[in-house]
């Protein structure tokens, strides 16, 4: 019964569960704050602020987390108290296919698709940029 860990998850979890970028910002930053029972905690507004995302896709993550059976609630949170997380088993997680979830980008589907545009001839600031 292995436990995720930070180690896990940037060894494969992360692709392997097709986690968002939010998703495993959420999960890391939650793993960073680990107490000595396993019980992780941080506030939403807090997570937030760290990694510079909104409150509602920090709620949604955490909620995508919880489906999976990544993150399981030890105790529920309140007014001024954060929800305190454990971090579920490797060998019991589910991949959770919902339409309400976007699908990772893959960069070879855009390869040869895409336009690239040589910027050294734009104006910025009032002075043209030099080529390189």
């Amino acid at each position: 019964m292995a436990q995720i860990s930070s180690r896990w998850l940037l060894r494969g979890g992360i692709g392997q569960y097709q986690l968002t970028n939010t998703e495993a910002l959420v999960m890391l930053a939650l793993l960073d704050h680990v107490g000595k029972d396993g019980v992780a905690w941080r506030t939403q507004t807090d997570l937030a602020r760290d990694l510079r995302v909104s409150r509602q896709w920090v709620n949604k993550a955490q909620s995508r987390l919880r489906a999976r059976g990544m993150l399981i609630e030890h105790e529920p949170g309140r007014q001024g108290r954060a929800t305190r997380y454990r971090f579920g088993d490797t060998a019991n997680l589910k991949l959770v296919n919902s339409d309400d979830m976007s699908t990772p980008l893959n960069m070879s589907t855009l390869r040869g698709k895409s336009n690239v545009i040589d910027m050294s001839t734009h104006i910025a600031g009032g002075k043209k940029i030099s080529g390189q």
